[in-house]
């Protein structure tokens, strides 16, 4: 024996190896074994090779990759231009995650560019992804790969690759490789979202939300401390504030941190911070009052300036400094700086300091995975101010779960507070994260904390247990051992529960919360259709699909073409479920082979509607998310848990309207997002459980309850109603649970809206919600019909019922005869009977149809009833008569026969349901949706109640499409579509309208990321299944917002439409004054406009000693209530400032069209000792110096109201669609958002602007916000008003095509007499034009305009974004690239203009070299000064008519003529008519510049028509000329001209004798006069 086995393996002087002894060699000897390990990386090459060193010695050399060191890669990476550093993420450890990946519950592990930690649920230890899976009970560890390639950005994604990993596949041959992606999420913790998996690839893909996958702004500090910008952690490097010395070979340093060096650098230099001693001689690198501590790419720098003098260079004297780069580590607390070197050009001293201060503080996951694969999340626990507990002996205790404290300090987690808060003992830092014990309790240890006991020979630790309370919420109880020096914290929460996920069978899952069980087998033996553009799509439930699908008899998905009549098996039916957070799952896989290879797999989530009934199944949102890889969202009754409702209606108010069945309301603040329904619960999938109506998440992890449905309360008080909920989740703040509160304002446009948050104060959040179910109830009814008491139009109707029906009642040979909306004709009963029981021979009226009959909605389902009062006496009660009474409730079927059915009895009251398809369809959806943290509201679009949609496209018939954006649209004159129609096709003659889909969804994200809309449902198909319009909505700013129609097949439209409600910015920060501009529209709201001086601002608000009244300014102050106060209260004549206008600070709220302004700084009291606050949301609603109040604070402290203003409404087209002569025409585009159109006439300027109403600014004081045009004179001091835009009459002008608008109630000053009124007549042209002023008579102001938008649909220009178009008459394809020369210049003294052609740029060849680059450049040769017109011509805009088209390109340069315009340039395309290119300077106007290009691409034909037309003339003469010849010939010699005549009598047609008698006298009298003359012959 050579050696026997041992296990102490030795690392000795940089040697991996092993040492072994064996039996004896002979002698004293005994044979001995040397194992030494090599790296060998390379898996193919690994070796073992053994040397004889003697008779009893053996070396053996042993190669192989397990010997090679586990460094980290590379963890940073660099995109050109930003930076991005991940190593926070390898220091965090690794990652977690738990969920399904190929219908396997998996548990991951990933560690950023490293290897998983040793003794991670058995993986392998070179593994940098491990997943953890259970299979026959027993947990299996698969490697998924080892790091393998650096951090690196492809596509703008940032990515590392781990491959090498196990054969985990079905392929064998291949080993396991995963890619990780890093995604931005401006928070404190990194987190998987979700993970992915490709079997045929052997490819998992992991999607990582993180701070560090930001771009990192560069962030400064003039003192000690600095915050993360993205995760908002704030690093603190004040401890080290000493005096550090260190020396290099040549030179000693000396460094203060954050302040001057004890006794300076030498008796000159006092106050510096950094010092260099060389030879005794004393050198200054920096002066204390220059310190700057910056935070670029995750790298903290602090700078000294102002040292002792370096040199003197072209630049100046320049002067030393320091600069010290400060680098993590944790195993270092203070250290010292390291010299690293000078530069000598710039006289800078580099350093570099590895300190714990600048490692991110360890905030360990707060995920952990049990044995089981159950996940739990203690991250809801984690707070940004720490929870607060005592114990039995009254310490305080300030604590974080999973974090750091944010009051202990110096990386405690917890500490305990004595000497008044002086003093504060850490009894814990963060170490570890939680671990599941056997019973099932979560356990997180904090050690490390401070000196314990007598002589300080221990140190205090933490655990806390945390138990699962899924019932209830408690603080935590702590105690304190001070022998054992352990403090024990015992905390009952939800929280501490294992997310709800269970694995079910045989088509039957139990909810592990609620331990209710869904058994799917109710839904099984039928199929659920649903039709998506040119497909559609098939399901069943836990059997296969009753017919074969592609001659496949187990199929459960399967998906066909409306095209080529193809089917395709898209995964084999499966009864495996998954149960998660509401979500049943359900996976079919191994469908038919895809393109690519790929097999085809459909994944079902099924979701909770309370709107449908257990065995009721609707599809929607279905979608290929890869390559032959489907989901699809099942709504049903039947994974719903037993509904909430709340109160809903008070006072003649009703928000039942509000409530929806899918979808939610979102709305954002800092990175929290808050998930919010109206009267119910939030529906599935969300963060909170669906007894939560509203839910705070912050990032991506899980939610918080500030709301439980059963806990709501609507009151009406501060002149607003208002909505109240208790949370389920305790405030750390308090140790009390959260509120929440709405407070609705009625919104007089009729728009659903959507909530607002306000703020948040003591736990209490406020939210704000602009809806029309705010106002009064407007609906009045009769018997069959609910109309809108102001407009007349009818909501509801049920007419179609009308009529008598005979109902049965069950096992009885009772019947009941009832009329609807009506009474009986032939009744036995009494006079004026509705329905009748006839029981034997009795008969008895059960309720009378009278006068005041009508059917009623209520309740939060709008549950419409039709109930008839009066019918036979049914008892006496007190001695009084209690009459028999009939109610109907008519409830939602789509598919059933319509009659009615009997119920049931109870006392005195028969009820009977009526199911029909007229109350069923669903009103109104979800406009909003979260897309990477940000909230896309579409709310704004619904304001208006249809849009024309642009053709894009030629309609085969021709008509219109109108639509609406998440609501029905109304029925008018213009959209007569039936059945509650969101879309509908109106033709320009011939049938009715058609309905091209009704509301069928919420608003969602498509696969590419856009935001989208689909109406299904519409009427039947000629060619099968039902028509259907899928919305898409793109981002794009400064364009008007206009729905196009860009494809229709099979009665499948697809629509487009630009708009910047869905463009996601950054919210700007709040800055300090009164002025902020919207980085989406670039709105600039301003508003000094606002501020008075007197009769200011005011209210009331119930205080406690009756009504306090309210003063206040906009960027102003309240004279009456002192110097510098913009808010006071009044109270018997007692002021108090509630904030100081100096603080002023405004910021973007969340709704267009609304700015918060912010006050601090007022009154200080016992209770405030910060100072009263005041906040004022200004909105854009009709002026009213009436405050409202919206909330105030339980201490009084903070004060919050609402202002009403035109000042702040943005651009909102109005009335601009109207039908005239049976064409419907759009002028949106002729609306201007924050600009007028200027027309000059002499000393006098004309403003209009056509849909909105003029912008009113200072040059335009005294004009109206609703005026359609306004007048400013020079002579005048105000300007006056010419027409008020909700005056305007349409018609026609003298010539049919033209069409005309007047506008009436200007101002009397301009005439005296009579009021101004204004007619503008448009005309169809090729472009967007401008109004031209013709004159003025009898106080009429006449304009023409020259638009596109006056065109019909024949000659309506193409609006295209590209280069590329086709031409609305000839159809032909015109492509503007393909112009001849790649650039044009013209000299047009003294300008020179460069153009570059269609999709290109400017070259740097250009004589001026700062015009390379762009697509526009407009030099002026007076003073040199260069206009650029850059972006992309992709972004650009081409209005195309036939022989003409019109190109718009912007500049980000200011025009002097207007501060908030820019440059225009205006590219006029024109026919050639000789085929030559050249380009031509047309002028200037007012902010543009106008230009033009002779190209024969824009002719109609392949020459130019006037091209044509001249050859055509030319021809003509020459066909002439030969004639006239040709007779000349002729007639010269008689017998030609007697054969010739011959010839021609042969060929005359013969009508009867007297006309060839005339025809022959004629020619012969013709031939004489001829033949005398001998000149000529005539015919």
């Amino acid at each position: 024996m050579m050696g026997y086995s041992s296990d102490k393996l030795q690392f000795v002087d940089r040697q991996l190896g092993i040492g072994m002894s064996g039996q004896d060699c002979g002698g004293e000897m005994t044979y001995r074994t040397l194992v030494a390990f090599e790296c060998e990386s390379d898996p193919t090459k690994k070796s073992v090779e053994a040397i004889k060193l003697n008779n009893c010695t053996y070396y053996v050399i042993w190669k192989d990759p397990a010997a090679c060191p586990m460094y980290p890669m590379e963890c940073a990476v660099n995109n050109g231009t930003h930076s991005f550093d991940l190593s926070p993420l390898y220091e965090a450890g690794s990652m977690q995650w738990a969920g399904l990946l190929n219908g396997t519950r998996t548990a991951l592990y990933v560690r950023s560019c490293g290897q998983v930690e040793s003794g991670t649920e058995g993986c392998d230890h070179t593994a940098g992804v491990c997943g953890v899976v259970e299979k026959d009970g027993v947990k299996v560890a698969l490697n998924l790969g080892r790091a393998a390639s650096d951090l690196k950005i492809e596509d703008g994604i940032i990515y590392e690759m781990y491959s090498n990993g196990g054969r985990v596949c079905l392929d064998r041959s291949k080993q396991a490789s995963t890619r990780v992606e890093y995604s931005c999420a401006k928070q404190s913790e990194s987190v998987i979202q979700s993970a992915f998996f490709n079997d045929e690839l052997c490819l998992y893909i992991v999607e990582v939300a993180s701070p560090y996958g930001c771009i990192q702004e560069t962030v400064t500090s003039h003192n000690c401390t600095i915050t993360h910008p993205e995760t908002g952690i704030t690093y603190d490097f004040s401890y080290l504030r000493e005096d550090y010395q260190f020396a290099n070979v040549h030179s000693n340093f000396k460094v203060h941190v954050c302040g001057a060096l004890a006794e300076g650098c030498g008796p000159d230099n006092r106050d510096s911070a950094s010092c260099e001693i060389v030879n005794g001689n004393y050198l200054s690198l920096g002066d204390a009052a220059t310190t700057t501590l910056s935070l670029e790419n995750n790298v903290f720098t602090l700078l000294y300036t102002g040292g002792d003098r370096c040199m003197t260079t072209r630049d100046g004297v320049q002067y030393k400094s320091t600069e010290i780069a400060l680098l993590c580590n944790r195993n270092v607390r203070t250290g010292v700086p390291r010299y690293l070197n000078r530069d000598s050009e710039a006289c800078v001293y580099h350093f570099e300091w590895e300190v714990a201060a600048a490692c991110p503080p360890l905030e360990p996951t707060c995920r952990v995975i049990d044995s089981s694969l159950r996940e739990y999340d203690l991250s809801v626990l984690r707070r940004n101010t720490d929870w607060t507990v005592r114990d039995s002996n009254n310490r305080v205790y300030s604590l974080n779960v999973c974090g750091v404290s944010s009051v202990c300090g110096d990386n405690s987690a917890i500490c305990y507070i004595q000497d008044s808060g002086n003093t504060k003992v850490s009894v814990g830092r963060v170490s570890g994260e939680p671990t599941v014990m056997d019973d099932g309790r979560i356990l997180l240890s904090y050690y490390h904390g401070d000196e314990c006991g007598k002589d300080g020979e221990r140190r205090w630790t933490t655990n806390i247990i945390f138990t699962c309370e899924p019932q209830s919420e408690s603080l935590p109880t702590i105690s304190a051992n001070e022998e054992t020096c352990e403090v024990t914290v015992e905390w009952r929460t939800l929280h501490a529960c294992p997310a709800a996920f269970a694995i079910g069978t045989n088509c039957t899952v139990i909810n592990p919360v609620t331990d209710v069980t869904y058994d799917l087998w109710r839904l099984s033996n039928r199929a659920y259709t649903a039709t998506v553009d040119e497909h559609t799509y098939t399901y069943s439930f836990c059997s296969p699909l009753p017919s074969p699908c592609n001659e496949v008899s187990t199929a459960g998905s399967c998906q066909g073409s409306t095209v080529t009549d193809t089917h395709k098996n898209n995964g084999h039916v499966n009864t495996t479920l998954t149960y998660s957070n509401g979500v049943i799952t359900l996976n079919y896989m191994n469908g038919d082979v895809c393109s690519r290879g790929d097999i085809r797999e459909t994944t079902i989530k099924m979701v909770c509607d309370h709107s449908l009934s257990d065995v009721e199944v609707e599809f929607d949102q279905i979608k290929e998310v890869s390559h032959c890889v489907y989901e699809a969202f099942a709504f049903s009754g039947l994974p719903c848990d037993k509904e909430v409702l709340s109160q809903c209606e008070i006072a003649g108010y009703d928000i039942s309207g509000l409530a929806l069945t899918r979808g939610n309301y979102y709305t954002t603040h800092n990175n929290f997002t808050f998930t919010i329904n109206a009267c119910r619960g939030i529906n599935s999938p969300s963060p909170c459980s669906s007894n939560a109506a509203v839910c705070m998440r912050h990032g991506v992890g899980h939610g918080v309850s500030l709301g439980e449905v059963s806990s709501a309360t609507l009151v009406y008080e501060d002149s607003s109603l208002k909505l109240k909920y208790k949370g389920a989740d305790l405030c750390p703040d308090s140790g009390l649970p959260y509120m929440s509160v709405i407070t609705f304002l009625c919104d007089t446009e009729d728009n659903v809206g959507s909530p607002e948050y306000l703020s948040n104060s003591s736990c209490v959040y406020n939210f704000l919600w602009r809806t029309k179910f705010a106002c009064k109830d407007r609906e009045v009814s009769d018997s069959c019909t609910i109309r809108d008491s102001e407009s007349g139009e009818v909501v509801l109707d049920l007419s179609s019922l009308k009529g008598t029906y005979s109902i049965n009642s069950p096992g009885t040979s009772d019947t009941y005869s009832v009329a609807v909306c009506d009474k009986l004709a032939d009744s036995q009963c009494k006079r004026d009977t509705a329905v009748c029981l006839a029981t034997g021979s009795e008969r008895v009226s059960l309720g009378l149809f009278e006068s005041d009959t009508s059917i009623t909605r209520t309740g939060t389902r709008s549950i419409t009833s039709l109930t008839y009062l009066n019918g036979d006496v049914c008892m006496q009660e007190n001695g009084i008569s209690v009459p028999r009474r009939t109610v109907i409730d008519f409830t939602c079927d789509r598919e059933g026969d319509e009659s009615p059915t009997f119920v049931g009895t109870t006392e005195c009251e028969t009820r009977l349901k009526f199911p029909t398809p007229l109350v069923c369809q669903q009103d109104i959806t979800s406009c909003e949706v979260v897309k990477d943290g940000h909230v896309i509201d579409l709310s704004s679009l619904s304001h208006s109640p249809q849009y024309l949609v642009s053709n894009q496209i030629t309609l085969d018939p021709p008509g219109y499409i109108y639509l609406s954006v998440c609501h029905s649209l109304k029925s008018s004159d213009i959209v007569q579509c039936t059945g509650k129609a969101a879309a509908c096709f109106t033709p320009n003659s011939g049938p009715s309208s058609t309905n091209i889909g009704r509301i069928s969804g919420a608003l969602h994200l498509a696969e590419d990321g856009n935001p989208e809309l689909l109406y299904s449902g519409g009427d039947p198909c000629p060619a099968g299944g039902e028509y259907s319009t899928r919305i898409t909505f793109l981002c794009r700013r400064d364009y008007p917002s206009i729905p196009y129609l860009v494809e229709e097949a099979n009665c499948q439209y697809r629509v487009t439409w630009y708009t910047d409600r869905v463009c996601v910015s950054p919210d700007p920060e709040p800055v300090q004054g009164c002025a902020i501009s919207d980085p989406d529209t670039q709105f600039l709201y301003d508003l000094t406009a606002l501020t008075v001086s007197r009769d200011y601002y005011q209210t009331t608000v119930k205080g406690t000693n009756g009504n306090v009244q309210i003063l206040a300014n906009v960027c102003g102050q309240v004279d009456t209530c002192g110097p510098d106060v913009a808010v006071c209260s009044l109270f018997n004549g007692q002021t108090l400032s509630l904030g100081k206008a100096s603080t002023a600070t405004t910021e973007l709220a969340q709704e267009k069209g609304e700015v918060q302004i912010s006050y601090t700084e007022g009154a200080v009291s016992s209770d405030c000792p910060n100072g009263k606050s005041s906040k004022i949301l200004v909105m854009c609603c009709s002026e009213n110096k009436e405050m409202k109040v919206l909330s105030v604070s339980e201490d009084e402290c903070v004060y919050f109201f609402s202002l009403c203003s035109q000042k702040v409404c943005q651009f909102t087209p109005k009335e601009c669609v109207f039908k005239l002569g049976g064409v419907v025409y759009d002028f949106a585009p002729l609306a201007r958002r924050d600009s007028n159109w200027a027309v000059d006439d002499d000393d006098r300027t004309f403003y209009l602007n056509p849909c909105r109403g003029v912008h009113i600014d200072s040059t335009l004081q005294g004009c109206t916000e609703n005026s359609i045009a306004c007048l400013s004179e020079k002579s005048l001091l105000r300007s006056q008003s010419l027409g008020l835009i909700e005056t305007r009459i349409q018609g026609t002008g003298a010539n049919k095509s033209e069409i005309s608008l007047s506008y009436s109630g200007g101002s009397e000053l301009p005439c005296s007499e009579r009021a101004a009124r204004t007619e503008i007549l448009f005309e169809c042209g090729n472009s967007l034009g401008s109004p031209v002023f013709l004159g003025d008579s009898d106080c009429t102001y006449k304009f023409t305009w020259s638009s596109f938008v006056a065109c019909n649909s024949s000659s309506r220009p193409v609006v295209s974004h590209t280069c590329r178009y086709t031409s609305p008459v000839t159809e032909s394809y015109v492509d503007l690239s393909q112009l001849k020369s790649s650039q044009y210049s013209v000299e047009s003294a003294p300008y020179t203009i460069h153009l570059a052609k269609c999709g290109a740029l400017l070259d740097d060849k250009i004589e001026d070299r700062r015009c390379g680059g762009n697509l526009v450049c407009f030099k002026d040769q007076r003073n040199n000064r260069v206009t650029r017109f850059g972006g992309s011509f992709d972004e650009l805009e081409i209005f195309a008519r036939a022989d003409s088209a019109e190109q718009i390109i912007t500049s980000n340069t200011r025009c002097e003529d207007s501060a908030d315009k820019t440059w225009r340039a205006i590219v006029e395309y024109t026919c050639s008519e000789t085929g030559e290119e050249s380009m031509y300077f047309r002028g200037l106007s007012h902010c543009h510049v106008l230009l033009g290009v002779s190209t024969p691409l824009v002719c109609s034909g392949s020459k130019s028509s006037k091209h044509s037309s001249f050859l055509m003339i030319i021809l003509l003469l020459l066909a002439a000329a030969f004639l006239a010849l040709l007779l000349l010939y002729i007639c010269i010699n008689s017998n030609r001209r007697d054969k010739v005549l011959r010839k021609i009598r042969s060929i005359l047609p013969v009508r009867g004798a007297r006309a060839q008698t005339m025809a022959y006298k004629r020619v012969m009298i013709d031939m004489k006069e001829t033949e005398e003359g001998n000149t000529a012959c005539d015919f």
